[in-house]
């Protein structure tokens, strides 16, 4: 079954406000979705029912990741939602991201999405790693009116805060304050996607207290070190102080992680699971794989940069077996993190030496990560 109600029901907003339907990753060579600034409402609903009806006749060439995990997990970021085919073409659920004000650098992540990004680019130029848009962007007055009025509406009954960080966001909190106000807050379930390094604020959760449920979903790519490493700027103690502070609240907060698996923690994907779960008293999901996310985004991230023998020896044939080994990819990786090391004053071969193993890679490709180019 291809029909996919999110299209319709489902609203994604970027801190730039460009605006689609879904956040979820396309396959590699095909076309990013459509996107529409808020001002463009009306081409933008009337495109996206067009696209609706298009999914019921067959599976859309952006929309074959979800195919791919339903085929090889059994869900999705379609089936995981309320994708009843509701009649109605209203927005029901919204992904908002109102700031790229992040502390974080993640190695998998980008200055679009992260200011601290934007500061190690600056302080450690590199021409394999120029960005158009090194600032910082949010959500505009004039397209916070447009969301009161097509998105913020007695409609909506799930609403997920993303970044950046969602709880450095001041806009975050007024859209929470304008829900609470309006009282519509208690009917919308409220989902906090965090990086772990800032407790929540005593004002955020006497607000949330007004909502149907809260969610806080705590983004985690490992453990101790292998977290360190992945995520410059973190600390794995800071995480697991902040976590339990969350869990230990006076009331009910349904707590999550989200796992990005990629070639930098292809080593542990089996272990993790224990790891992390020894820091949460509960976690709010049905089926682990749910927390599992595949990074697509960037060959050089992804498993296109993870030899044969590797994925073999990590076992990961399932979570990379629709993403082919690139060599040019492993040279990108290799020469990425190179620059990042210098930047973090880190090593990659200490933080996996897999990677400079000559009966794994050859010996002129591991040479890129010494390379002075």
């Amino acid at each position: 079954m291809s029909q996919c109600g999110l299209i319709k029901n489902q609203f994604f907003l970027d801190p730039d406000g460009t605006t689609t339907y879904c956040c979820e990753s396309v396959p590699d060579g095909v076309a990013e979705r459509k996107t529409f600034k808020l001002s463009e409402w009306d081409s933008k609903r009337k495109y996206e029912l067009d696209l609706y009806k298009q999914s019921k006749q067959g599976w859309l060439d952006e929309c074959l990741l979800c195919k791919y995990n339903e085929d090889t997990f059994g869900s999705s970021m379609r089936t995981r939602s309320a994708n009843d085919a509701q009649e109605h073409d209203y927005i029901t659920k919204a992904i908002i991201k109102t700031s790229n004000h992040c502390n974080l650098a993640c190695r998998m992540c980008g200055p679009e999405l992260s200011t601290l990004w934007q500061k190690v680019i600056r302080d450690n130029p590199s021409n394999d790693f120029v960005i158009d848009n090194d600032v910082f962007v949010e959500t505009t007055d004039d397209d916070f009116e447009i969301l009161k009025q097509q998105v913020l509406t007695p409609h909506l009954n799930s609403l997920i805060f993303s970044g950046g960080e969602s709880l450095l966001s001041k806009k975050n909190y007024q859209i929470i304050e304008y829900l609470i106000d309006s009282g519509l807050a208690k009917n919308i379930d409220l989902h906090i996607t965090t990086n772990g390094t800032v407790k929540i604020k005593d004002a955020w959760l006497e607000a949330a207290k007004e909502f149907n449920e809260l969610v806080m979903e705590f983004s985690i790519d490992g453990s101790g070190n292998v977290y360190d490493y992945i995520r410059p700027g973190g600390n794995w103690t800071t995480l697991v102080d902040v976590i339990n502070y969350t869990q230990n609240l006076p009331y009910k907060v349904f707590t999550k992680f989200n796992y990005v698996a990629q070639t930098l923690n292809a080593q542990i994907i089996h272990t993790y699971i224990k790891h992390i779960e020894n820091v949460f008293k509960e976690v709010y999901t049905n089926n682990k794989d749910d927390c599992i996310r595949v990074c697509y985004v960037a060959l050089e991230d992804s498993y296109a940069s993870l030899h044969p023998k590797l994925r073999d020896k990590y076992k990961v044939d399932k979570y990379s077996s629709n993403i082919e080994y690139d060599p040019d990819a492993f040279v990108k990786f290799m020469r990425k993190h190179k620059w990042l090391d210098k930047a973090h004053n880190t090593s990659l071969k200490q933080h996996n030496p897999d990677f400079f193993n000559t009966s794994i890679y050859p010996e002129e490709l591991i040479n890129e990560y010494y390379s002075n180019r």
